[in-house]
């Protein structure tokens, strides 16, 4: 919510806004009582818990090493003051040459709030008071490990909100870095954070302002470009395994900014989105951002979590692909498919009759480098020929099916030609993989599909279970599981509690 003022600034002039200039107005005031002179300078401390207790404290010692944040058309940049050679171990030194005295490791023991730890270096983007940041802060028991930011100045955020300045202070005698005028859309090129990699970098309800009469579509390209650029700065940050948390409203008009589809138009992949609850929180207020120190409503929200494409090494084979959504899913979010191949039952001609998207899909997978083949049977595929020779490292089959019959699914006999085709899939699969490789099956877990004995038919043909994990279909965007024969056969079916099954060989 932090982000509005330079946002709409810098990519909306001339844009009718309302409180559009009162937003000005503010940000004038605020550089006026603030930083009004280009060479004024305002100090940020970087200190110990030996700080006063004091929230309304805000001042430095002779003795303490300090930073000068310079304010040069919103950007900050820190230069060192102070003497460098002191080696007092209860002040922290940082210079921009030299960025390994400042490394954010938290010490000590490791603690954890919900998906964070003290032992991640994080970014906190669009901070309002602060206060989420003083939660993790809290939790941790230090904050040595984090950097909180906001687009606000020091100034609005001390007249505005009324808890902001003890949460600032009790920031910085836990050792966080607290910046301010930091712009969420160019932190890439930040002076001082672009030399920085972090393992998490959070961004909580990010919105571009309000505007009067504006009509819903041009609200939402507004709020798709704040995120946008925002995630395309965040993904030069992030180390190899890191990721991006946007925790965004899942309802109604926000539903529709799809957060998913921004992240992969740059390069990211959606590795899970959890319903977000303030409560997991103690002390974390949501604020509006502009004027005033009330709360919205944050119900209901999920966080999002983003991580970079991996460079993809396993060698992949998707078995019983029905209209391929999941296999062009797949290779989308690792942006290549070049280690894939992706196998249905059905022919082409067949495949183009029963599913309207199916041609599209297999267009995209042919496109990303994806070897698609059509009539391989899961019960044969190791005698297929061009598949016999190849070994792979995953091995897929989605709600494996031996079709419908007249009986219903929990009669034995159907029960019975469903586990024939699971096990045969089972058998073929052990003489398609690489030593470390693993078979995944997913598969209804409620009644009668747990009659199938998913595990047993693995452990029979020389298979031990490594997982068993939830399957929530939504983690896979575009997938889209069809049933595959019949009247009906481009519908997709309820998948109601289903698990994927990991299994390895038998050592």
């Amino acid at each position: 919510m932090g982000q509005i003022i330079s946002f709409i600034q810098k990519r909306l002039v001339g844009l009718v806004f309302y409180p559009f200039k009162r937003l000005r107005s503010r940000q004038s005031v605020e550089r006026s009582e603030d930083l009004e002179d280009p060479k004024e300078q305002c100090t940020l401390l970087i200190s110990t818990p030996e700080l006063s207790d004091d929230p309304s404290c805000d001042s430095e010692s002779d003795t303490d090493t300090i930073f000068r944040l310079h304010q040069n058309v919103g950007t900050t940049c820190i230069d060192i003051v102070g003497d460098n050679s002191r080696q007092d171990s209860g002040v922290c030194v940082v210079n921009v040459e030299n960025l390994g005295g400042r490394q954010l490791v938290g010490a000590g023991e490791i603690r954890w709030i919900r998906h964070y730890c003290s032992s991640q270096r994080m970014l906190l983007v669009g901070e309002g008071d602060f206060s989420f940041s003083a939660s993790l802060a809290r939790a941790f028991g230090s904050a040595a490990n984090m950097i909180a930011t906001s687009l606000d100045s020091r100034g609005f955020l001390f007249r505005n909100y009324k808890k902001a300045i003890a949460n600032i202070h009790e920031l910085r005698v836990r050792g966080c870095i607290v910046l301010h005028g930091i712009d969420a859309t160019e932190i890439a090129n930040h002076c001082y954070l672009g030399a920085f990699k972090f393992d998490r970098i959070i961004f909580n309800f990010p919105h571009a302002g309000f505007c009067s009469d504006e009509p819903g579509e041009s609200q939402k390209r507004r709020h798709q470009l704040l995120i946008s650029l925002f995630l395309k700065n965040a993904r030069e940050m992030i180390e190899e395994r890191g990721e991006i948390h946007v925790t965004h409203k899942s309802n109604g008009f926000f539903r529709d900014w799809n957060l998913q589809g921004l992240a992969a138009a740059v390069g990211l992949r959606l590795i899970q989105e959890v319903p977000f609850n303030f409560t997991d929180y103690p002390g974390y207020r949501t604020k509006y951002g502009f004027g005033g120190d009330s709360n919205f409503n944050c119900n209901p929200s999920k966080t999002y979590k983003f991580g970079l494409c991996p460079i993809i090494s396993h060698k992949i084979l998707l078995v019983g692909e029905g209209n391929f959504s999941f296999a062009a899913c797949l290779a989308t979010s690792l942006g290549s498919g070049v280690n894939m191949v992706a196998t249905s039952l059905d022919s082409k001609v067949m495949l183009n009759y029963k599913y309207n998207e199916a041609m599209a899909n297999v267009s995209r997978l042919e496109e990303l480098g994806c070897t698609v083949i059509h009539e391989v049977d899961c019960c044969t595929m190791s005698q297929h020929p061009k598949l016999k020779s190849n070994l792979f490292d995953r091995i897929v089959f989605n709600f494996p099916h031996a079709g419908f019959f007249l009986s219903s699914e929990s009669t034995p006999y159907v029960i019975d030609l469903h586990k024939k085709v699971v096990k045969g899939f089972l058998s073929n699969a052990v003489e398609m993989l690489t030593e470390n490789g693993e078979v995944h099956i997913t598969h209804k877990t409620a009644h009668p599909f747990n009659m199938w004995e998913i595990e047993k038919l693995a452990k029979e043909v020389g298979l031990r279970l490594l997982d068993e994990v939830a399957f929530h279909y939504w983690d896979y965007p575009g997938y889209k599981n069809k049933r595959g024969e019949g009247q009906r056969c481009d519908e997709s079916f309820p998948i109601g509690k289903s698990s994927t099954y990991k299994f390895k060989i038998m050592n």
